[in-house]
Formats: C-alpha cells, structure tokens, sequence
C-alpha cells in the first residue's frame, strides 16, 4: 500500500503543478522564467 499512496501523491502534486501552469499560461504578465520553472518541476 506505501507504493499505491505515494503514486496517488505524486497525482495530487502533478495535478497542482498542471493548474498553476495553466494559470501562469493565462496571464500574459507571466515571465517564461517562470514558466520554465514550473514545467521543470
């Protein structure tokens, strides 16, 4: 079961980080610095 929680996670952070790049999309004030960080994460 350890393996199953981290995978469900490791979902949960991919999903925050897909959010907020979509927002960071959005905005055209949004650097690509920024942008970059938060695709590398």
């Amino acid at each position: 079961m350890a393996i199953q929680a981290h995978l469900v996670k490791l979902e949960r952070k991919h999903e925050v980080l897909e959010n907020e790049l979509h927002d960071a999309l959005k905005h055209l004030s949004t650097d690509d610095l920024q942008i970059l960080e938060l695709k590398r994460r």
